[in-house]
């Protein structure tokens, strides 16, 4: 199989990128680690994670070698200080161009990680995190509360279906293409077992889709940025200069760097290979739609309640169910999460949800010291007279950490059980 698909990128490649691109896929495989600067400083990260290698492309990205440490592990990763990802996909999200005022889909969003991403780039714009998939969709909502945000919408849709549905145009739209999975080898060579020409075909026919839909629904002057985790020619740059062909879209380049290879066919296109960027597989083409772009400002709401926060959010609801977006727009999409899960109320009593304890500031928390916050992220209740009655949300050393309620000193344990540390 393997001498099948050396052979199939001859496409593009010569013999020896061919035999460097092969050999790298025995190579060690290095991780990324993007950092939340809203929420935690370089100075901590690096204080609690001292091995790490500053990205030298990505911004607030790091590199990091799982044998040595296992941040996914760490406390911090569940109060969302960072975001673990591959490097290739991490570099596709910094190479959106961040605005505001703007409405951004991420077509296939799930787990998350250029979805958070671009939010925390575009914190004025709203961003329409979408997956097929309705487990995945959960995952991506997730990891989207971890962070705190008020600005994604998750939705579950499947991808040509969103598109339809919807009553607007995009300012920008990322299409993380389905594929056949060759940039993967690295990570799963079982993968490898699972590849063929036939697959590819019919990934790209899939994509070619996707990817003349997507482009319908651009704004004039609206940007696309299209990805694959494939080697493939025709999963690349023939799904490209299909549309080229059949449209007015215009190719942004993207820069070149020296650990880049320039596409041939598609200039300005990019393919990620192992030999030479530390990542998985991933080609990565950016485009515009021809025309003059128009921002129209987003509508922010009025101060709302919610228990006893005032919040600046979008209040909605879904039965007992209340959430809170950042600004004042209406979706006709099967939607997972609505901006911050607020929580809910039932027979008018109140229950606060985990999301709303990353979204408020850490001025709203009151501080554990190590022996609490350690008790806390076991799900234990302690005691502590200082502490005012009531819900509170806890934080530890400038990190809000989630939700207590306290009554004459005992405070009850309102961590996830999901998250607690055994």
């Amino acid at each position: 199989m393997l001498h099948t698909f050396a052979q199939h990128l001859t496409k593009y490649l010569n013999e020896q990128e061919i035999a460097q691109l092969i050999a790298s896929l025995d190579a060690k495989r290095y991780q990324g680690l993007l950092l939340n600067i809203d929420k935690f400083s370089e100075e901590n990260l690096i204080r609690e994670f001292p091995s790490l290698i500053k990205h030298p492309i990505i911004t607030n990205g790091y590199i990091y070698d799982p044998e040595l440490i296992a941040p996914g592990k760490s406390y911090l990763f569940n109060a969302g200080a960072y975001y673990l990802q591959d490097l290739s996909a991490m570099l596709v999200a910094s190479l959106i161009t961040p605005s505001q005022d703007e409405i951004i889909a991420d077509l296939c969003a799930a787990p998350g990680g250029k979805s958070i991403q671009t939010a925390l780039n575009n914190p004025q714009s709203v961003l329409i995190a979408n997956d097929i998939s309705g487990l995945r969709a959960k995952t991506l909502a997730q990891n989207v509360e971890r962070f705190g945000l008020s600005n994604v919408v998750v939705t579950n849709e499947d991808a040509l279906d969103l598109i339809k549905k919807s009553t607007y145009k995009f300012d920008k739209i990322i299409l993380d293409a389905p594929c056949s999975g060759s940039g993967m080898f690295r990570k799963s060579f079982e993968m490898l077992n699972d590849w063929s020409l036939n697959k590819v075909t019919k990934f790209q026919e899939i994509q070619k889709e996707l990817l003349t839909l997507a482009y319908s629904k651009l704004k004039p002057g609206g940007e696309l940025i299209y990805s694959t985790c494939s080697f493939s020619y025709e999963e690349n740059e023939a799904v490209i200069l299909s549309l080229l062909a059949n449209s007015d879209a215009e190719i942004i380049p993207i820069s070149a760097h020296e650990s880049f290879y320039m596409s041939k066919d598609v200039p300005g296109a990019i393919h990620l290979f192992p030999h030479l960027f530390e990542g998985d597989g991933h080609f990565i083409c950016k485009l515009r739609k021809s025309g003059q772009k128009i921002v129209q400002p987003l509508t922010k709401p009025k101060i709302n309640t919610f228990g006893q926060y005032k919040l600046d959010l979008e209040l909605t609801n879904h039965g007992e169910h209340y959430f809170g977006l950042k600004f004042n727009i209406k979706m006709p999409f099967n939607i997972v999460r609505f901006g911050v899960f607020l929580g809910t109320i039932e027979k008018g009593n109140i229950s606060y949800n985990h999301h709303l304890a990353h979204y408020l500031p850490v001025s709203a928390a009151i501080a554990l010291n190590a022996e609490e916050k350690e008790k806390y992220l076991q799900g234990e209740t302690f005691v502590n007279l200082e502490f005012p009655d009531g819900y509170q949300v806890v934080k530890y050393q400038e990190l809000n950490l989630g939700f207590v309620k306290v009554s004459r000193g005992n405070v009850k344990n309102h961590y996830p059980k999901g998250l607690r540390i055994r």
